[in-house]
C-alpha cells in the first residue's frame, strides 16, 4: 500500500518509498515544503502538489 501512510513522520519519507528521493525532493521543491516536515503542518495547499508532482 502506498499514500501517506505515516511512514517516517514526513509526506517526503512515505513517498520516498514509492517514487524515489529525487522525484521527492523535486516535489518538496516545487510545494515550498522541507522534506523534514512532519505531516500535520503541512498545509492543505500543500498536499496535492506533493501528491502530483512525483508522478511526473
Amino acid at each position: 500500500m502506498y499514500g501517506f501512510t505515516g511512514t517516517g513522520g514526513s509526506p517526503a519519507a512515505t513517498l520516498t518509498l514509492r517514487y524515489g528521493g529525487r522525484a521527492v525532493r523535486a516535489a518538496c521543491r516545487t510545494a515550498g515544503s522541507e522534506r523534514a516536515v512532519p505531516v500535520g503542518p503541512v498545509p492543505p495547499g500543500r498536499w496535492p502538489v506533493l501528491f502530483r508532482e512525483p508522478h511526473g
